[in-house]
């Protein structure tokens, strides 16, 4: 299922979704106006698409991916956004999860990514997430 819709607003009511980047992945990034990092040491060329996640979905990757990294940037990707620039967002099931996980086809344009959020922990040890509604990610997949 692909979520759609024209460029709108960067309002809170437009759909947006998470991905963990490594800090170094998203300097480079701004420096070149593109994201192109599937998931952590994985391109955009070797996956087809870029990872991302809802509310619900980030504890799961942050435990399973990023348990021995000390801090990671959560992208806030506005949906609408990424379909104006090009990029498309398909919901697809992966093996094993409850709900199926967002998938970015195409390279996530730094207009795109509506916040940037800061994380940090000791490698090994849970993550704690923050009040990540107020930055308008989706809990859930949409029906």
């Amino acid at each position: 299922m692909t979520y759609g819709g024209g460029m709108t607003s960067s309002s809170p009511s437009s759909l947006r979704i998470a991905h963990v980047a490594l800090p170094q992945d998203w300097e480079r990034a701004e420096a070149n106006g593109s994201y192109d990092v599937s998931t952590r040491g994985v391109s955009l060329v070797e996956a087809d698409f870029v990872h991302a996640a809802t509310r619900s979905q980030l504890p799961g990757v942050l435990d399973s991916f990023y348990a021995d990294v000390p801090d990671v940037l959560l992208l806030v990707l506005d949906v609408d956004r990424l379909e104006h620039e090009g990029a498309s967002v398909v919901w697809e099931h992966v093996d094993g999860a409850d709900e199926p996980f967002p998938h970015v086809y195409g390279v996530v344009p730094v207009v795109a990514v509506v916040d940037r959020i800061r994380m940090a922990h000791l490698p090994g040890e849970p993550w704690t997430i923050p009040d990540l509604g107020v930055h308008g990610i989706v809990e859930h997949a949409p029906a």
